[in-house]
């Protein structure tokens, strides 16, 4: 006869063991095929067609959604707002670098020589935006989290400096193209000591949380052209 209670523990043990192996099976936030989706992305950015349902059928392909259209651009200023923030940042005009992203990727969608209804699509975390192919000067800009970066490093074969406590960045001419990238430590940003006050700092860091993505990249190509 077993002693008393002796069953629970090894019913508990058996769950314990299930429980662990469960967890052991299961991946990492990034290791699926956002991966593969996102490397995906990137090799069609350096060759990107000037067909944009070939671009479309692609990425689909890959996993990536199209953002339907009642989004209204908010992904496409999500991605344009990340971008621009990390690329020119003023750290010591954090009022500038907030004011001028916002404005420049409203500007890029509402006032500039795009076609409304700019693409974008969206895997997991990552957003996508392949902006201009219309008009024949097609570039890609991304946002999405951490893990990105490391992805990005890899597939391109460039690595981040050290630009701020805060900021990794890079940006470079590589091969036929002009790559921005940026990573960027919300948290760290938001602890940085900041002139402006209390109650509009409060609103740009809600406005982070909702529009800044940890990891940002542009891929241009220098002749402007999509191929």
């Amino acid at each position: 006869m077993s002693a008393p209670g002796s069953n629970r523990v090894k019913n508990r043990t058996k769950f314990a063991v299930f429980l662990f192996g469960l967890c052991s099976a299961m991946p990492i936030a990034h290791a699926d095929d956002g991966v593969s989706a996102l490397e995906d992305a990137l090799d069609l950015c350096l060759q990107l067609p000037s067909d944009q349902g070939a671009i479309t059928t692609r990425l689909e392909d890959g996993g990536w959604k199209k953002t339907p259209e009642d989004d209204d651009g908010a992904t496409a200023f999500h991605i344009l707002y990340s971008t621009i923030f990390t690329s020119r940042h003023r750290p010591d005009d954090m009022d500038y670098t907030y004011r001028n992203s916002a404005f420049m990727a409203a500007s890029i969608l509402g006032n500039s020589a795009l076609q409304p209804g700019q693409p974008t699509f969206t895997h997991g975390e990552l957003k996508l935006g392949v902006f201009g192919v219309r008009e024949g000067t097609g570039y890609c800009a991304l946002t999405g989290p951490k893990w990105a970066a490391s992805v990005i490093e890899d597939r391109l074969g460039i690595t981040l400096g050290q630009t701020l406590p805060y900021l990794r960045s890079y940006e470079h001419e590589a091969g036929s193209h002009t790559i921005g990238f940026s990573e960027i430590d919300i948290e760290k940003l938001h602890r940085v000591d900041s002139d402006l006050p209390e109650e509009q700092l409060g609103k740009y860091r809600e406005f982070d949380r909702i529009a800044l993505g940890e990891t940002s990249l542009t891929i241009t190509s220098q002749t402007g052209e999509t191929k």
